[in-house]
């Protein structure tokens, strides 16, 4: 038996792209009543939302180590990109591997402190077992693209509205495939 491949980048990668989606492809507009801007920088991508109403979930920055080092200047052009969008406080979302020696000390000086700690769980799906249920699990119709949006935001604490607006729109668009149990 081989030992497992590491998921994480591929669980970073995923994660930037399905986040970039989500807010660069959001419908005209939410896009403007939410104030998103959206750039890539360094591998990965920052997101900025001046109007977030969930309180401040949509301005991050992620997948940043897959695909090149993530360095100091890297972390510059993000915090030069949130003040240029009049963002005060963003998530800089760092796998622990991919940050450069002596980070500590570079976040420090640019005023950076350490937040939450966040967990990803993947595995593959053949290493999965399967369980019992009754739940019907399915693509999210069209039909119920807002409703699906809104449990999804109210099971995150989040309120509906122009965020309703920006999931929903991921319904039937080509690479995305929202399912609901």
């Amino acid at each position: 038996m081989t030992a497992p491949a590491d998921l994480t980048p591929l669980a970073e990668a995923v994660e930037c792209e399905f986040m970039y989606s989500y807010e660069s492809q959001a419908p005209g507009p939410s896009y403007t009543d939410l104030g998103i801007a959206t750039t890539r920088v360094g591998g990965g991508v920052a997101l900025a939302m001046r109007n977030d109403p969930s309180g401040g979930y949509w301005s991050k920055a992620l997948g940043f180590g897959t695909t090149e080092p993530f360095t100091a200047q890297t972390l510059d052009h993000v915090l030069d990109f949130y003040r240029e969008q009049g963002v005060g406080q963003a998530v800089l979302q760092l796998v622990s591997s991919v940050l450069p020696a002596g980070f500590d000390e570079v976040a420090a000086a640019r005023g950076l402190e350490p937040g939450s700690t966040w967990v990803k769980l993947a595995g593959r799906p053949g290493d999965v077992a399967a369980a019992q249920t009754r739940l019907r699990v399915a693509p999210v119709p069209a039909a119920e693209a807002q409703r699906w949006a809104d449990v999804l935001l109210a099971g995150f604490g989040m309120p509906s509205g122009g965020l309703t607006d920006m999931l929903a729109a991921t319904v039937g668009r080509p690479a995305w495939r929202p399912y609901a149990a």
